[in-house]
């Protein structure tokens, strides 16, 4: 990039302005941006060409699949970009913001028209409510410094009817950002009015919502308000009105609410107790986070030595090990291919050891226990085949190599044969370097038996080159 740059800088600016204007006529899709850039010394003149860009997204109506989402979302952070710096000069506070306004309005054109199953096109709108909410606060000082008109916006209201009209998610981080906007005292209103509402719902249901969703969609909203206060108290009202006794994932995210505004003892009451197993990842995680935050190393390490010993893979080992002392590290190394050995999971025992470097330990594993290679995962064994190939462990890869022609094969996934063939090409350079098969079969007998096991998927043995 700097080789270029440095060759650009040679050329002739009227070369430059030929090239560029060359580019506008040739390239349609660059014809939006090249125009807005020549333009960026004038706020006017970027405003019209954004809005013309915003019209043209919402009118039109080509079907953006899967495929072609990218490009289009490529589209979509240009404009959302080129308003945020319209938004950081801070200048012509009403058409900016309306201009603001006018993309986030947008998605419901779009949504219409894209397959947004990858999540990415809600993504920059979800980000965009900062951008919305900064150019709403500079419109809102400015009209501060004049007499109020029928046309001067209740930003409270505003806010509660964007959260309000949020069929799309791309609202869903409005109210904990909302500080930026909204007063105090603004943000104590809508607490109440959300706290109120929910109560209300919860005690005389409306006829037409079976599902509660006028209590929960308050509650939600309660939260947000919360998170906008950094008020625990809050928070922790929206989840309690509605469940008194908060299950495990009630927990887990009030307690990430918590923990992430500074409230990491407050955080800690929820996690306290024995949870299923199912969630007990999910607790020991914030446990930790918990105790970092709080600075009580003495609590982290005995909840890592904990975990260590329930399963003492290569990952809570190193947990352990970042926050040891000297002395217990050197006794954690030491015994760790021993404690490794131990573990109950084939594939988090092997995948341990390997990540050890006992090598030699680990192949043995493979070499006594090939019922259990099945079940590992199909992205570990080409890896474990590799390092024992590269480590000297020629007969630990070649039974990976194996397991993975035998699963191909005998599901006949016939995407997959270019692989299997691969894999059989290996065990061709392998098998003279095996010198003791043990009680496994030879690699010639190991062909011939594919051979009579397969002999009619001609789509895999025309890939294997002998």
């Amino acid at each position: 990039m700097n080789k270029l740059i440095n060759k650009l800088a040679h050329l002739d600016k009227s070369e430059l302005i030929e090239f560029i204007v060359k580019l506008h006529s040739d390239s349609p899709e660059l014809q939006q941006k090249i125009e807005l850039f020549a333009s960026k010394e004038s706020a006017d003149e970027q405003i019209k060409l954004l809005k013309k860009r915003i019209q043209s997204i919402k009118r039109g109506n080509r079907f953006i699949d899967y495929r072609h989402t990218r490009s289009f979302c490529s589209e979509l952070h240009d404009i959302a970009d080129s308003i945020s710096a319209l938004v950081s000069q801070n200048t012509q506070h009403k058409a900016v913001f309306e201009l603001a306004d006018a993309f986030m309005q947008s998605h419901e054109k779009v949504y219409e028209r894209a397959d947004d199953s990858s999540g990415y096109i809600g993504d920059i709108y979800r980000t965009f409510v900062g951008t919305w909410l900064t150019a709403a606060k500079q419109l809102r000082l400015v009209q501060q410094t004049t007499k109020p008109t029928k046309n001067t916006i209740n930003w409270q209201d505003e806010v509660l009817q964007r959260f309000n009209n949020n069929g799309y998610s791309v609202w869903d981080y409005l109210l904990e950002k909302t500080a930026i906007l909204l007063s105090t005292s603004e943000l104590e209103n809508l607490a109440t009015h959300f706290e109120n509402k929910a109560r209300h719902a919860l005690k005389n249901p409306p006829e037409n919502d079976r599902y509660g969703y006028t209590a929960l969609r308050a509650q939600i909203g309660l939260k947000g308000v919360g998170q906008a206060l950094n008020n625990p108290e809050l928070i922790e009202k929206g989840t309690l009105l509605g469940s008194p006794e908060p299950n495990e994932l009630q927990k887990q995210s009030l307690a990430e609410m918590l923990l992430n505004l500074g409230h990491a003892k407050r955080a800690l009451t929820w996690l306290q107790g024995s949870w299923p197993q199912r969630h007990g990842y999910e607790q020991q995680k914030l446990l930790d986070a918990c105790y970092q935050a709080l600075g009580d190393v003495n609590a982290q390490v005995e909840l890592r030595r904990q975990q260590y010993q329930q399963l003492p893979n290569h990952h809570n080992l190193t947990a352990l090990l970042e926050i040891s002392s000297e002395d217990e590290r050197e006794i954690l190394t030491r015994q760790a291919v021993a404690k490794a050995q131990t573990i109950d999971d084939f594939s988090s025992r092997v995948g341990s050891l390997i990540d050890l470097k006992a090598t030699d330990v680990a192949a043995v594993q493979v070499i006594n226990n090939t019922s259990e290679l099945p079940r590992v995962g199909y992205y570990a064994l080409p890896d474990w085949a590799k390092h024992f190939a590269k480590n000297g462990q020629p007969l630990a890869a070649s039974l990976c190599y194996r397991s993975l022609i035998d699963d191909i094969l005998q599901s006949a996934r016939t995407k997959a044969y270019h692989y299997a063939a691969t894999y059989l090409e290996k065990l061709f350079v392998l098998a003279p370097k095996i010198t003791d098969y043990q009680t496994h079969i030879h690699h010639s007998e190991y062909v011939e038996q594919l051979k009579a096991q397969h002999k009619r998927k001609s789509g895999f043995w025309a890939r294997v080159n002998f």
